[in-house]
């Protein structure tokens, strides 16, 4: 009966069923007015043993300030390595704004979790011992929007976000710089990021300090790559040149029932590394500033989790 509904809802939307099939993958379900709910089951008593493990002395969420400017987004023409994505290369201004510090951690996602605001990962990092300052992974767009909902309402978060694509690039180039990566234009190497081919998948955030940003931007590189707020278009003509999220973003009705992105077959941008292309790319290419993957909306996987950013009056 559930493949039927997914088969319908495919039809009615305008997806193939491979698409809508996609949101099975995880324990998916489809309810009532079309909400997908993409919680896994769990089990109870695996959980309060892991849950009781933590200490409560996780990393807290820190801000790190980006002063305004201008900047060249995106990759020159006459660049062999260049993404056809990320061109025309052009300049975009930014005003000042924050960023959280670390993509956001399993024990901070725990706080909403339980407190009921945020459904859970589909595993990964949750629920694996001493995980607790590793990056939350395996959480697709949806959930991170979910943490984003539930943060913004904390003292101290109010306006909280994820990234547009024009903020996180001028981020990761230390506020605008004409770097190809985080930490200036020297290639890829273990002791600025983590990698995703030799040892654990993840590591405790900031763990590779070589590779932070001027400002002190840790694992914008490598580790996990991350959800921006941006709906992904091949190139940039077009694009706004103001640093604000590509119009076209899903409204809140779309989030709520869970049509954005995958159901109109649209894709969200990501940034940090894609790992599904190294083999032909390289991770020299995939971690650069400029690189533009993108997912659909229900994705998720070990690679992927996100961070945030709030605009500074």
């Amino acid at each position: 009966m559930k493949r039927l509904l997914f088969a319908a809802a495919a039809v009615l939307f305008g997806v193939n069923a491979s698409q809508a099939g996609a949101f099975n993958g995880h324990g998916c379900t489809l309810g009532s007015a079309l909400l997908f709910s993409c919680e896994p089951p769990r089990d109870n008593a695996a959980y309060a043993a892991w849950s009781a493990t933590y200490d409560g002395a996780g990393k807290p969420i820190e801000w790190v300030a980006l002063p305004g400017g201008g900047f060249m987004m995106g990759s020159p023409e006459n660049d062999p390595e260049g993404s056809v994505d990320a061109m025309p290369r052009h300049e975009v201004g930014i005003r000042k704004f924050e960023m959280s510090k670390t993509p956001v951690t399993v024990a901070q996602y725990k706080e909403c979790f339980d407190a009921g605001k945020c459904s859970e990962p589909s595993g990964c990092n949750w629920g694996a011992p001493g995980s607790w300052d590793h990056p939350v992974n395996c959480v697709n767009w949806f959930q991170a929007n979910e943490y984003v909902k539930y943060i913004s309402g904390k003292p101290g978060f109010e306006g909280a976000r994820l990234p547009s694509e024009a903020e996180w690039e001028y981020a990761a180039r230390s506020g605008g710089k004409d770097n190809l990566y985080p930490w200036g234009n020297e290639r890829p190497s273990p002791d600025k990021v983590v990698y995703h081919y030799d040892g654990p998948l993840t590591a405790p955030v900031c763990s590779k300090p070589a590779g932070n940003t001027e400002q002190g931007l840790c694992d914008m590189s490598g580790h996990v790559a991350q959800w921006l707020s941006d709906i992904f278009e091949c190139g940039y003509e077009g694009e706004p040149v103001d640093g604000t999220k590509l119009p076209g973003y899903p409204g809140a009705w779309q989030i709520k029932i869970g049509l954005a992105g995958a159901l109109s077959g649209k894709l969200v941008s990501l940034r940090g590394i894609d790992i599904s292309a190294p083999d032909r790319l390289g991770i020299g290419v995939t971690m650069r500033n400029d690189y533009r993957p993108s997912k659909y909306v229900s994705y998720s996987d070990a690679t992927i989790g996100f961070r945030l950013a709030r605009s500074i009056r």
